[in-house]
């Protein structure tokens, strides 16, 4: 229920342990052959939004928080008897609750990006949108430029057919967290934007919006401290206490105050490092600035502490040992993307040396071209790129002798530098290169663990906790993590149902709309039909990219007459007291 932030229509998803990302769909080459073309593949873009948008909100105060939380109870419960007092199996309880909360509020903000965000006005550009126009704009310089030729992209995407059926997926989705909360977080997220839109200034931008909505939540000092000060169960009453204040004190701010709050914002960002972790203390999020650096040097203290743990684990073959290795391995990387992974077979590998005599690794690609990769090791590792001519010399290629190779493709979004790595079996790391950005040893992510082998440990380590077995009360035997929480995720799935109702719908409806949506979505309402969905999804993908319904119709191959099955929804919703649109904004 928490542990992964999925796309709804395909296998692809952000990890919340250790933000690494799946991309479903594209592979190694592809990804390669896209990044020297400029671009990448374009049927890909909605569901690369959406992903980066998860991973963009993971890598955040709140969300590192929500990490350390689980690491914390996974020492508590799998180091037994052995755990150091530092940690505890109610940091379960607080992972839990903030935790299904966030998933819902990220999967409103990744399906927000995917159908409906453009750059606009706004001063700065989010961090998701900005990573985007790399991955898919990046032959352009100019700003302008890159804007133009972004929106125009996903003004493209969202005309497709495929783009239609994925909207209308997500509208017919159950309006409860218990499988994600991709409704639910999607509409709550939608009601909030359109307050905001209102209110002028910045917010007009959409892109802007969404930065402003996700730093609102994930970037929350106080939130953050919470989960670092509050036993498990007193944590999970007052942060849903805590969440419910903050988003009645935004929703009741008069425009001005609104307009204010976003200025000051999108000011301090238009000239912001994406690296200066400790300088981020956000104006215009109706929070003390003061909060931050006590936030943050909270969070560095338990890390630190979770550190210690790992050091003095790493001898033991036990449970300990997975979360030893997870820790000094796969946390150094949370905020790398993994763009594709790909396995690839010895025999398309040779060591061989240039005619200058730097030490290579070669890989022959699907074409039956060279890519040309350096040695992963410091004393032999050469700099390719600053080679003036590096060609191979004929007479040194060998072939290798290395189980399990895969070749993977990353991408640092802080340092905007994309890398591909060959990895071996265990692994062992055998060649890199940078594609984009600098290629000197120090620009490179040394310890780099491959993909398939962090989701293995991941997995070994929700396992191992899920499993483990809690003491019951007198009498009583003991039950697994599982078993204990039952009664605890229940409760946390309706607070948060019904918090998300208040946000997504007109407040005197909030809890009768939310039990009509919550099997079916939109599919309840009385002129529901297929169709008439997929006329309705047409219509708020038409606004968003800025075109006509009936366009986009004919550029997806779409009927004409599903816009008009569509004013029956329209109907139904009007006569629930919950309009489709409010002013010019659609609240679906």
């Amino acid at each position: 229920m928490v542990d992964q932030l999925c796309s709804l229509d395909s296998r692809s998803y952000v990890d919340t342990l250790s933000n690494l990302a799946f991309v479903d769909g594209i592979d190694a080459w592809s990804a390669l052959e896209g990044i020297q073309r400029g671009t990448l593949p374009g049927e890909m873009l909605p569901v690369m939004f959406h992903e980066i948008t998860h991973h963009w909100t993971s890598t955040s105060l709140v969300g590192s928080t929500l990490s350390a939380a689980k690491m914390s109870a996974a020492w508590a419960m799998m180091a037994g008897e052995y755990a150091p007092k530092s940690v505890s199996p109610g940091d379960y309880a607080k992972y839990l609750a903030a935790g299904t909360f966030l998933r819902a509020w990220s999967e409103g903000l990744a399906q927000f990006a995917e159908f409906n965000v453009t750059a606009g006005s706004s001063r700065s550009l989010t961090f998701a949108t900005n990573l985007m126009w790399r991955l898919y704009c990046f032959t352009k310089e100019a700003r302008a430029d890159v804007l133009i030729a972004g929106n125009e992209r996903l003004g493209a995407a969202r005309s497709t057919l495929a783009m239609i059926e994925r909207k209308a997926n997500a509208l017919r989705q159950p309006f409860t967290v218990r499988d994600g909360g991709y409704l639910p977080g999607y509409l709550a997220v939608k009601r909030v934007a359109s307050r905001l839109r209102a209110a002028g200034g910045p917010f007009e931008d959409s892109d802007f919006v969404l930065g402003y909505l996700k730093s609102f939540v994930f970037s929350d000092p106080v939130a953050a401290k919470m989960f670092l000060d509050r036993d498990g169960m007193a944590f999970v009453d007052d942060y849903f206490e805590h969440v419910g204040r903050r988003f009645a004190d935004l929703l009741s701010r008069d425009d001005g105050e609104l307009r204010r709050a976003g200025n000051e914002l999108d000011e301090f960002l238009e000239g912001h490092k994406l690296d200066d972790w400790e300088g981020r203390c956000f104006p215009g999020l109706l929070v003390e600035r003061t909060e931050f650096p006590g936030a943050f040097q909270a969070l560095l203290k338990r890390l630190e502490e979770l550190g210690a743990l790992a050091e003095a684990a790493l001898p033991d073959d036990g449970p300990k040992n997975i979360l030893a290795r997870f820790y000094r391995g796969v946390t150094r990387q949370r905020n790398l993307f993994s763009l594709a992974s790909f396995d690839l077979a010895s025999s398309e590998v040779r060591h061989a040396r240039l005619t200058t005599g730097e030490a290579v690794v070669l890989v022959r690609t699907p074409e039956r071209n060279t890519m040309l990769l350096s040695h992963w090791h410091e004393e032999r590792y050469a700099d390719i790129k600053a080679i003036e001519s590096p060609d191979i010399d004929p007479k040194t290629p060998q072939p290798v002798d290395l189980p399990d190779l895969r070749l993977e493709v990353w991408i640092n979004p802080v340092e905007g530098g994309m890398f591909v790595c060959l990895h071996s079996g265990h692994g062992k790391r055998v060649g890199i290169t940078s594609l984009t950005g600098p290629c000197k040893w120090e620009d490179l992510p040394k310890d780099l663990w491959p993909r398939d082998g962090a989701i293995k440990l991941v997995e070994q380590i929700d396992e191992s906790l899920m499993a483990a077995r809690l003491a019951g009360r007198a009498g009583a035997p003991p039950a697994t993590l599982r078993e204990a929480t039952a009664a605890l995720r229940e409760r946390i799935i309706m607070t948060t149902d019904q918090m998300l109702a208040w946000l997504a719908f007109p407040s005197p409806l909030a809890e009768q709309l939310r039990l009509i949506l919550a099997a079916k979505g939109l599919g309840a309402l009385r002129s529901y039909r297929p169709d008439a969905l997929r006329g309705l999804a047409a219509m708020t993908l038409a606004d968003a990219a800025g075109q006509s319904a009936e366009g986009v119709c004919g550029r997806a191959g779409m009927p004409q007459r599903y816009l008009e099955l569509a004013s029956g929804l329209l109907h139904d919703m009007e006569r629930l007291g919950w309009p489709a649109r409010s002013g010019d904004a659609w609240m679906v």
